[in-house]
């Protein structure tokens, strides 16, 4: 009887020429499902916990890598677990941002002190860079500068954020310019020592980890729900009017009544000028009249300025009593050697001595408490040109920069300009619509006939 082969036998090796030894009939071995090639990369089960999943969006897989069996839990972690906010992590850019053809932007604002005494800070130019080392944006913001017949070495401030190719001691971008210019001191950015300050204190307080714990859980729950989120918004209505009913917050009204109030208070200095003008009205008349009595007129000229002197002791006579001129010498010769001569610093302290007594017989001046208005008030009354070594130091104390909020708010506008539409936009035509988007107050002043007037001027076109 002939002895059927299955379809095995025939790809199964034989073992030696002998044809007398039985032969086995051997199954296929069929590969388990799981086992089988696929295009994408798969987490198999056993790899996968969903205590330890990756939160950061820029490093966690996929959810198409993971088993299908898996993915809805998966899910259900991920929203369980909230949102992701990295901590501790030093951004690596200041002054860079990517725009939407993910192209690394440098923003270039400039500090200044206008004619009139006003701190301008205004945006200058963006900047393609290949990369973000110091030197690279170095060589950058240089290139900026001298084609604008600026140069380097009358920079007197500058400001980053806590980036470490900014701030860095010895190869930061800080210091690249310090090296080349000594003047140039360096600002660390307010608002962010202020960020880290706030981060560092509220981690040590429970009660704030506690409600930042619950506001993550709030935003869950409130934000993956259209129909929570109406209920939340009518529950904040009532509890607004509530608060209204029970005066415990200020109406749109009420807050008018209160700035009338301010607004009162504002000319405050008026009234001490009509109290002078009461006080010299006597004196005044008698000086007017056709018949002058002399010894009564010194008389009055006397009580007058007793009664002026008084005035003024009861008035702010503690403003300027922190003012020391030698302090401010120090600190010209100290940080500005370049900006004033020897012979500017022996001026410069009969200057100040002059102005101290000066600004205590003006009362336009007793109201100041920053140097900015300072700096205003001594450009409208003209007196910028009587001390003028004193508005210089002021002017250079105020060109420091505090912060880095208007480059923010430059990149804020990159966005708004170059959008995923208009993601062809080359560099130059960026900067320009930035400029003209940002520095509104500005482009207000020209007419559509001026623009053609010099677009005209430019090149001669033809004509039709």
């Amino acid at each position: 009887m002939t002895t059927q082969k299955s379809i095995g036998s025939f790809f199964k090796k034989k073992e030696g020429n002998s044809s007398n030894q039985p032969q086995t009939i051997a199954t296929p071995s069929i590969p388990p499902q799981d086992e089988r090639p696929s295009k994408c990369r798969r987490i198999q089960p056993e790899e996968m916990n969903v205590v330890d999943i990756e939160r950061d969006p820029g490093l966690r897989p996929m959810m198409w890598e993971f088993p299908f069996n898996q993915r809805d839990e998966i899910r259900r972690a991920y929203l369980k677990v909230g949102p992701y906010q990295p901590r501790n992590i030093e951004f690596p850019f200041s002054g860079e941002a990517r725009d939407e053809s993910k192209r690394e932007q440098m923003a270039i604002i400039l500090r200044f002190v206008d004619k009139d005494g006003f701190v301008r800070e205004r945006f200058f130019h963006v900047v393609h860079v290949k990369d973000t080392m110091s030197s690279t944006l170095k060589n950058e913001v240089c290139a900026v500068l001298s084609h604008y017949d600026l140069h380097v070495e009358n920079i007197r401030g500058q400001g980053y954020d806590c980036a470490s190719n900014m701030r860095g001691e010895w190869n930061g971008l800080q210091s690249l310019f310090l090296k080349e210019c000594p003047y140039a001191y360096y600002v660390h950015c307010m608002a962010h020592r202020l960020q880290l300050a706030l981060v560092t204190a509220s981690r040590e307080v429970k009660q704030v980890h506690q409600f930042f714990e619950s506001l993550t859980s709030i935003i869950n729950v409130v934000g993956s729900s259209s129909k929570r989120h109406d209920e939340l918004q009518d529950a904040q209505a009532l509890h607004i009017q509530n608060q209204i009913s029970n005066n415990e917050i200020e109406t749109k009204k009420r807050r008018k009544s209160n700035w009338y109030i301010a607004k009162s208070w504002r000319y405050s200095m008026e009234f001490s000028l009509s109290q002078i003008m009461e006080i010299t009205n006597l004196l005044c008349k008698a000086l007017q009249q056709q018949s002058q009595d002399i010894v009564n007129a010194m008389h009055l000229v006397s009580t007058t300025k007793s009664l002026l002197q008084k005035l003024r002791e009861d008035g702010p006579k503690e403003a300027f009593k922190s003012f020391k001129v030698d302090d401010i010498c120090k600190l010209v010769e100290k940080y500005y050697p370049k900006d004033f001569t020897d012979q500017e610093n022996i001026h410069l302290r009969i200057q100040l001595q002059h102005y101290e007594l000066d600004v205590l017989k003006h009362f336009d001046f007793q109201e100041i408490s920053t140097l900015c208005e300072l700096c205003r008030v001594l450009s409208s009354f003209g007196k910028s040109t009587i001390y003028h070594l004193v508005d210089r130091v002021i002017r250079l104390v105020l060109t420091l920069p505090i912060s880095t909020a208007t480059t923010e708010r430059a990149f804020s506008t990159m966005k708004l300009v170059k959008t995923r539409l208009h993601n062809k936009m080359e560099d130059d035509f960026l900067a320009d619509t930035m400029t003209i988007y940002i520095e509104k107050d500005i482009t207000k002043t020209f007419t559509i006939e001026e623009i053609m007037e010099e677009f005209y001027q430019i090149k001669n076109r033809r004509r039709i």
